[in-house]
Parts: structure tokens; C-alpha cells; sequence
């Protein structure tokens, strides 16, 4: 069955109404989380920016909503929040959720001890809205180096140095997996090196023992 495509502007139904109510909320909270960005509060940045989240989740998820009551039996008190939206209210929710999955990612790089798993789950969920986004690629690569998963860090860099190929901080970036690879292989190759020489020294034990027979 094919997917109903997001209706035009024009009348709104009530749920739409209400949609429209909570985008216009998540926006004025994201805007008052990159105020708190720019003051350099980021954990109160981060707060707005998930209560942003909040006001548009599910907003759009009109089967999944209708699947829920289903499995509950019809029953009182489960809340259905969506509805098909118009295009230009799908847009601002799909905006609003780039903005602030990758902006929760930039905070959470400020903190003394990131969480780079959680890092590059918020990037994730930014390039399954826009695969070219070249920002949530560089904070998925961040994360990546530092979670010691080198080959797909440089994989995520590359991606964003197409789009700003002199960009300091992503060739900086470049550069450290580039010299953890090369550090990785050295390593690599001094651990096997070690297993050959104890192989050969145990050889050549068992070739004195039998000489002494």
C-alpha cells in the first residue's frame, strides 16, 4: 500500500492544529538551547534541546500511534499526538530533529568526559534525515577516533571533507587516525614478530633436547 504524501497547507484539522502548537514549541526551545550553547551552558542546552525533541515525537507516526491503541485494547488514556501533517509542518519537524540531534551531539563533545556512544547515536539519527549532512559526519568521526574505531573514523571525515575540503579541524582529525592506523600496524606487526621468534625458540629447544638423546 503506498504511503499518503504529507497534505498541503491550507485547513488544518484540530490534531494538525494541536502538531502545529507543539512545532512552534519545539522551535522556541531549540532557540533557547543555542542561546544556552553560545553561553556556554550545555547542559542546560541539552535539556532544551531534548524537550524540543519531545514536543514533535511520534507527531507524524500516525500508524505506529494506531498500532499502540490496538495492542492496548482501545483503552482510555493512551494518548494519540499524531496526524498526517501538511508539508511545510513535516519539513519543520524534520528540520527541528537535525538541528537538534546534531547540536545534543556538539554539547556532549564539550563535556569533560563525552559519551561518544551517545555521540554517534545523535549523529546517526541526523544522517538518516540528511546523508550529506556534513556536520554530523565530523562529530560521528570524532567519536569514532576516540572510540578507537579508526577505519570508520577516517571513513566518516573523508565524508565530510568533501563537502569543505581545507576544514582545520577535520584534516586535524584526519591526521590523528591517519597516525593511530600507522601506530596500530606497528604494533600489530611486533606482536607477530614476538609469536614467530617464541615458535622458533621452541623449535629450536626441541631440536637440543633430541641432540642430547
Amino acid at each position: 500500500m503506498a504511503e499518503a504524501a504529507p497534505l498541503d497547507d491550507g485547513d488544518l484539522s484540530k490534531k494538525q492544529a494541536i502538531a502545529l502548537k507543539r512545532i512552534d514549541q519545539g522551535e522556541i526551545y531549540k532557540q533557547e538551547g543555542n542561546m544556552c550553547y553560545r553561553e556556554k551552558n550545555y547542559k542546560k542546552a541539552i535539556g532544551k534541546y531534548h524537550r524540543a525533541l519531545l514536543q514533535v515525537k511520534d507527531v507524524d507516526r500516525q500508524d505506529g500511534q494506531q498500532m499502540l491503541k490496538g495492542m492496548m485494547g482501545g483503552v482510555s488514556g493512551v494518548e494519540d499526538r499524531s496526524c498526517q501533517l501538511t508539508a511545510t509542518m513535516a519539513e519543520r519537524v524534520k528540520e527541528l530533529e537535525m538541528s537538534c540531534y546534531n547540536n545534543l551531539a556538539a554539547c556532549l563533545l564539550h563535556d569533560t568526559n563525552p559519551n561518544y556512544e551517545r555521540v554517534k547515536e545523535y549523529c546517526q539519527n541526523v544522517l538518516k534525515l540528511d546523508e550529506q549532512n556534513r556536520k554530523a559526519w565530523y562529530r560521528q568521526g570524532v567519536a569514532l577516533y576516540h572510540l578507537k574505531d579508526y577505519e570508520e573514523a577516517q571513513d566518516c571525515l573523508n565524508r565530510a571533507r568533501k563537502k569543505v575540503p581545507k576544514d582545520p579541524d577535520i584534516l586535524r582529525y584526519l591526521n590523528l587516525c591517519k597516525e593511530a592506523l600507522s601506530k596500530q600496524l606497528q604494533a600489530e606487526k611486533h606482536r607477530y614478530q614476538g609469536m614467530f621468534q617464541k615458535m622458533a625458540e621452541g623449535e629450536e629447544e626441541v631440536i637440543e633436547m633430541d641432540d642430547d638423546k
